[in-house]
């Protein structure tokens, strides 16, 4: 009911702001707000996204209408590669979505777009358009054979697709207790996800070996890479790891995790470049060098991409036994291009501590009792 009277407000607002029926096509906006989207390759559904914007205000640009949907390029959210994206989004929905957005902060769309236009060069939704439950429910795909399914989608979301190939990820060396709390957190989340990837960096293992593991929950494939745990540095003493042996010693100090490895579970989001690591960090391609990350696990990490806690690739990790980060999971420079590019953009990432960090690895596992049940 409630939901329905909002759908009904809103399209009152924006039948106040219609008076022609000339589209949105070749417009921008500034959008600061959440909206659901279709990405779309070569005719075919590939995904569904959230694009939630909490930091920056996205740029939208209308590049076409194409069977009732709206092309759009999307740059600044969250879940996009900053414009290499293409997406679809439901022509009526777009027309709502927009407007209601420039309705509540129209001085600063003015301000921020110069191809904005005004407020009569939009198209005006009829009645019987409002979308229900399912913005995307307009979604006319070329071929409904061509459609594959999305992480959140039922086989994913009820846990069944989860475990098809739990076997192979074992057998593979992801640690069966990461692995089962990862899928367990995924299937109770999966609307926070939008990449059908997990990784977990392992930090019980010595940082010699290959202890960050991604796998792809869809197509069962595995890879291993190496990864770095944070130093702990302060005032020069390097308490995360004080002697450089590659064990994870810690990861908080006298209360303080500054530089330390953050545990649980994180969303990895955007990538962004750090301008004063130009030098350090390897660009990924498309001049970025990092991807940001979201803490999902309360006070052990919600305060991680405040303090800067990013992956990316590092020069000093070229020897047998990795570098110590400032807390973040750092990269073989030839490696991480390939690894990041690949998680960024909604993927989950676990960071195991085990017994190195007892208390803060038992706070993690309150929060995903039953985890060993997930694919029994």
């Amino acid at each position: 009911m409630i939901k329905n009277l909002i759908l009904v407000s809103i399209f009152a607002l924006v039948t106040i702001l219609c008076a022609a029926d000339t589209g949105l096509v070749g417009q921008e906006f500034i959008i600061n707000k959440s909206f659901e989207v279709s990405k779309v390759e070569n005719g075919r559904l590939v995904s569904h996204s959230v694009l939630n914007n909490t930091l920056n205000s996205m740029r939208v640009g209308i590049l076409e209408e194409k069977n009732g949907m709206y092309i759009i390029r999307i740059e600044g959210s969250r879940n996009s590669s900053n414009g290499t994206d293409t997406y679809y989004i439901s022509k009526h929905w777009a027309d709502i979505v927009f407007l209601t957005d420039a309705a509540e902060s129209a001085s600063s769309f003015l301000s921020e777009s110069n191809n904005l236009g005004t407020f009569t060069n939009v198209t005006c939704p009829g009645r019987d358009s409002i979308p229900g439950s399912d913005p995307e429910s307009d979604f006319e795909p070329e071929s409904s054979d061509s459609i594959s399914e999305s992480p959140s989608d039922s086989a994913v979301s009820n846990g069944t697709g989860l475990c098809q190939h739990y076997s192979k990820f074992l057998e593979s060396g992801v640690p069966e207790k990461a692995l089962n709390q990862a899928l367990f957190f995924y299937k109770n989340n999966t609307s926070e996800f939008s990449n059908e990837w997990i990784s977990i960096a392992d930090y019980t293992e010595n940082s010699r070996e290959e202890r960050f593991y991604m796998f792809n929950i869809e197509t069962g494939e595995v890879r291993k890479h190496h990864v770095s745990h944070g130093s702990g540095n302060r005032n020069g003493v390097k308490r995360g790891d004080e002697n450089h042996d590659g064990n994870l010693g810690r990861c908080s100090y006298n209360g303080s995790r500054e530089n330390m490895t953050r545990p649980g579970f994180f969303k990895v989001d955007e990538p962004y470049v750090s301008s004063s690591h130009r030098d350090s960090w390897p660009n990924l391609g498309g001049g970025y060098n990092g991807i940001r990350m979201d803490g999902l696990s309360g006070e052990l990490n919600d305060h991680a991409r405040g303090a800067g806690v990013v992956m990316h690739g590092a020069n000093y990790n070229t020897g047998a036994t990795m570098g110590r980060s400032y807390g973040c999971p750092a990269f073989r420079p030839n490696e991480a291009s390939d690894i990041l590019n690949t998680i960024k953009g909604g993927s989950l990432y676990y960071s195991y501590v085990g017994d190195n960090c007892a208390d803060d690895q038992e706070a993690v596992d309150d929060t995903v009792i039953g985890a060993e049940d997930i694919c029994r």
